[in-house]
């Protein structure tokens, strides 16, 4: 008995063995790729804690704030980890590979300022920030005030 098929919904194809499958590029960094001397730390209580962490994995999830979806790309994505709202410091001796995650609103797009100065700061010399991701909180087109922060996080 076969399943019903979903409308919205293509089936999944697989290209032909004679066809390579293209090779996804990564593009070039926007901003900066390492901790700068010169930038101003954020107070205390806006830095995210250094938790240390018994285990590695290929990627880490560093929710800026609570609520970011930290826990949601760690469960989409196998091998990853959620870092529980702190920056992660492994018993590797090479930086754990982390990705930022913030919420689309004011409040999410902050927090990450704050965690993107603590790194560019060199207070968490245990993490490579490979980059952030800003997930969505409502649909719809983001407010212009919302967009100018937006390009203030992102270098545009």
């Amino acid at each position: 008995m076969s399943e019903p098929l979903n409308p919205w919904l293509s089936r999944p194809t697989t290209p032909p063995p004679s066809q390579a499958a293209p090779v996804a590029s990564v593009p070039d960094a926007v901003g900066p790729v390492a901790p700068q001397r010169g930038i101003p730390a954020p107070d205390r209580v806006d830095q995210l804690p250094v938790h240390d962490r018994g285990a590695t994995a290929a990627l880490w999830w560093v929710g800026a704030h609570g609520g970011s979806g930290e826990s949601t790309l760690a469960a989409l994505m196998p091998g990853t980890q959620a870092a529980g709202h702190a920056w992660p410091r492994t018993p590797s001796q090479t930086p754990a590979r982390t990705v930022l995650v913030a919420r689309g609103d004011a409040r999410g797009l902050r927090a990450a300022q704050d965690a993107m100065r603590q790194w560019a700061a060199g207070l968490v010399p245990s993490v490579e920030v490979l980059g952030l991701v800003v997930m969505a909180d409502a649909p719809g087109r983001v407010p212009r005030s919302l967009r100018d922060l937006w390009d203030c996080c992102t270098n545009r």
